[in-house]
């Protein structure tokens, strides 16, 4: 990785946040880069390895609405207001599963790309909402069931980016 505006940057490794992109595919990742300072300048990173998985990609669809105001507490008792966050917004989403197994443990992740379909945001989301679920248990998505989820972003964020933004989960 290099930083555009000259100073020392200390090189990172990162992982996706998926495990399985299929060919032709792109996936959302991370970066964590200490010491810039200028947000001005040019990040880039090229990938020096991959690893080919023999495990094939969840089959699952994603359906998204928003963004939502985002609730930071309950209703005031005496009010009926209820308090919302001045800073972040969110996005609801639902994943079906699509397959004929279940999954358990699942982790999702949002991703916006912008016009051009270059990712612009990766956003972990909340734990899913399986119906039924026991309380403390790992969620279980069973086949064709689906879930909600919520994924937090800064306020006015998607508007920001260039062309038709296209939100995607993994």
């Amino acid at each position: 990785m290099s930083h555009a505006s000259g100073g020392a940057v200390t090189m990172r490794e990162t992982e996706s946040l998926v495990k399985v992109i299929e060919p032709g595919s792109t996936g959302p990742f991370r970066v964590y880069i200490a010491g810039i300072t200028d947000t001005l300048g040019t990040v880039t990173a090229v990938v020096t390895s991959m690893e080919i998985s023999s495990s094939s990609a969840p089959s699952a669809t994603f359906a998204f609405s928003g963004p939502h105001p985002f609730q930071i507490g309950p209703p005031d008792p005496k009010t009926g207001v209820i308090p919302y966050s001045t800073t972040v917004e969110e996005l609801r989403g639902t994943v079906t599963n699509t397959s004929d197994t279940s999954y358990e443990g699942i982790a999702t992740f949002v991703a916006a790309y912008d016009g051009a379909g270059r990712v612009v945001m990766v956003t972990a989301a909340s734990e899913l909402s399986v119906p039924f679920q026991q309380a403390g248990q790992a969620a279980v998505l069973l086949a064709g069931n689906s879930a909600s989820f919520v994924a937090a972003i800064p306020i006015g964020l998607l508007l920001t980016f260039e062309g038709e933004v296209t939100i995607r989960g993994s």
